[in-house]
């Protein structure tokens, strides 16, 4: 079942890719840039929120007003407000692209596992700002974050008083809460900031901004989603108010359907079996790739191979031959993903994969080339990366014949990078007419920088290049054609074959115009869409509901010392009694109409029983008006009631609260 779903979503994402790819270009393809995109979204709303600053004010009482001052304006306040949103949203849909497309290809385990688990906590942590970030808007949105949040942390053993009871009533509310609130909304974005560097921290240069077109496009479209449709908060957070409808934005505020409906421990269950399977997930999908061998003998220590890894894979380490290098090539097996780009970069063809070595493979495609002259044939030579199209062609690997390339000789590899240029020489100095090298490219790359490395070798911008003196470069042509563009191998293959000159890969200026335009309207659409959705907490009967903190009285268990144990005390300390710590349970009991609804006894907190009682009893009442009594006994005695209390109420929709205090004794909200 997870493979036929992991193929499915493959094959989305490869179909989005064609679309994409022939609108603007496999350059600017924003699929292909998910990663660096969501890191540009992130940025925005990082400075956006600062800017904020300078408008919002983070308390509970004035939150909400100084938001609504904001979009009175609707000048600079307002645009820097819903760039903050609308940038939040679309990091989280870059994100969520990223990460889909990385587990759909099943580029999560091996060497990337610690770039696929630093992953799911950065998704984690980006979704939990943007959460609690809602909450500081104060409206009926961050209302039912702010609900949702206690309940799931009141299942913990960890607060003495529950959160959920700073949100019964609006003169519960604590004001140290919500600044806290917010300063975790301030400080987490360094925490995703640590997360990002164990995310990159195996991949050798890591491009964490798009380019310049790709920057722009985002920025554009991000101010024109703010212009076009500013970001407005819902009605004001109201704690005795029934739940109303409000746009919500799904994005981040999704999970509020679940807190809405749900028990703590159906999502704390939750939570922990989603996050075991996504951290896990690299044991599922795991590949048994072996990963690249040195042979010292033949190593100069030239450091190209480590300079051209793309996981960080190979170290230059002292040479253990006592050759006259200084150094030698050393790999690490945990790091290796088998991509075979440091054979392209070895000119003595000292490091390769151990069933693709690069000197035996020479030896193959020269016995290819020097058969088939003799036979009076001058076939050209394809090498077609495993991650393009060439992977669903059936290809004899003994004969490198492919009856769907007809007059070449083939051979799979696992990366473009992996062709080294005096391989190419050497086929074309044997008879081949010419080199066809496939890559997969774009953001459905097995590996990174394929085509890139291939391409700056076969211009003679990186080495080893290619050497046109030698060879004419002509006669070498690259390819893009995704796992699924089988078509466009097989067509690129017979222009080559046939002497036509290739399509140009530039795209006429009014189909980019048109393409970006397509595109833009696709990704901002999404966000708007997502960041509205229409949301009707459940309709219940209206509540009553009591609560309080109280502690009961000693307990008053006292006995005499004995003149031992007082001899053996501090003379300060010597009382004639000792008395336990313990304090008596607090009861409640509650009469609806006459009716008995609740009679509870709540122990004490505290490592001794000495502590306050904490109840929170949240009773459905029907419609009309009830006549209420509540009753609360400090003591054990059942007959004892300290204090009492009742009222005649009229039920709508809304809740009605009763909270006790000592201090301030009952009060009816």
């Amino acid at each position: 079942m997870i493979s036929v779903r992991t193929r499915f979503l493959k094959g989305f994402f490869s179909l989005l890719d064609r679309l994409a790819t022939r609108l603007l270009s496999a350059t600017w393809n924003p699929l292909a840039h998910t990663g660096s995109l969501s890191f540009l979204s992130f940025l925005v709303s990082v400075v956006t929120g600062v800017l904020l600053l300078f408008w919002y004010v983070p308390s509970a009482s004035s939150a909400h007003g100084s938001l609504e001052a904001m979009r009175n304006g609707m000048g600079l306040a307002q645009l820097v407000r819903s760039l903050h949103r609308y940038g939040s949203d679309a990091c989280m849909l870059f994100v969520l692209l990223h990460a889909l497309r990385h587990f759909a290809s099943r580029r999560i385990g091996g060497a990337r596992w610690i770039a696929w688990v630093s992953g799911v906590f950065l998704l984690g942590l980006t979704w939990f700002t943007g959460w609690i970030g809602y909450w500081l808007v104060w409206d009926e949105q961050g209302r039912r974050v702010a609900v949702g949040t206690a309940k799931v942390l009141d299942a913990l053993p960890v607060f003495a008083d529950p959160l959920s009871r700073s949100f019964l009533a609006d003169a519960s509310l604590n004001p140290l809460l919500f600044f806290l609130v917010f300063l975790a909304h301030l400080l987490i974005p360094l925490l995703c900031a640590m997360a990002l560097w164990f995310h990159v921290m195996r991949v050798h240069r890591p491009r964490l901004v798009p380019g310049r077109p790709l920057v722009l496009a985002l920025m554009g479209l991000l101010i024109a989603c703010s212009l076009a449709i500013p970001a407005l908060s819902a009605a004001p957070a109201r704690m005795m108010a029934a739940p109303s409808q409000f746009p919500m934005d799904a994005w981040y505020v999704l999970p509020a359907w679940l807190t809405d409906r749900l028990g703590a421990g159906w999502l704390w269950g939750g939570m922990v079996i989603v996050g075991t399977m996504l951290v896990g997930a690299p044991l599922v999908f795991r590949r048994a790739a072996l990963p690249s061998a040195v042979d010292v003998s033949l190593c100069n220590g030239c450091g190209l191979c480590q300079r051209d890894c793309p996981y960080v894979a190979i170290q230059m380490v002292p040479r253990t031959d006592g050759r006259h290098f200084s150094v030698q090539a050393q790999v690490d097996p945990a790091r290796c993903a088998s991509c075979g780009a440091c054979t392209g970069a070895c000119d003595p063809g000292a490091i390769g994969l151990p069933d693709l070595a690069p000197l035996v493979e020479r030896k193959r495609i020269d016995a290819w080339l020097d058969r088939a002259v003799k036979e009076g044939e001058r076939p050209f030579v394809a090498f077609l990366c495993s991650g393009s199209a060439g992977a669903q062609l059936d290809v004899d690997s003994e004969s490198g014949l492919c009856k769907d390339l007809p007059g070449y000789r083939v051979r799979k590899v696992p990366c473009a990078a992996w062709v080294h240029m005096l391989t190419v020489e050497r086929a074309l100095r044997h008879g081949a007419q010419g080199v066809l090298i496939s890559g997969c490219g774009g953001g459905g790359c097995e590996f990174r920088e394929g085509l890139y490395l291939a391409r700056l070798r076969l211009s003679g911008d990186r080495e080893p290049g290619l050497r046109s003196e030698r060879v004419d470069r002509a006669r070498v042509h690259l390819v893009m054609a995704g796992r699924t563009e089988r078509r466009r191998l097989i067509r690129a293959a017979q222009r080559i074959r046939d002497g036509e000159r290739q399509a140009s890969a530039r795209i006429p200026t009014a189909r980019l115009i048109g393409g970006s335009l397509v595109m833009a309207t696709a990704i901002g659409g999404i966000v708007l869409v997502g960041s509205r959705v229409p949301y009707g907490p459940p309709r219940r009967d209206p509540d009553l509901v009591v609560s309080f903190k109280h502690a009961g009285r000693a307990d008053g268990r006292c006995r005499d010392r004995t003149p031992e144990e007082l001899l053996a005390m501090a003379p300060h300390m010597r009382t004639p009694k000792a008395c336990e710590r313990g304090r008596a349970p607090v009861r409640l009991r509650v009469h609806v109409d006459g009716h008995v609804r609740v009679e509870k006894s709540y122990p004490p907190h505290g490592l001794f029983g000495d502590g306050a009682s904490v109840a929170i009893e949240q009773l459905p009442v029907t419609k009309g008006v009830h006549d209420v009594r509540v009753e609360i006994g400090e003591t054990k005695d059942p007959k004892e009631w300290s204090y009492r209390d009742e009222r005649r109420l009229e039920f709508q929709v809304d809740k009605h609260v009763v909270l006790f205090d000592k201090a301030a004794g009952v009060r009816w909200y």
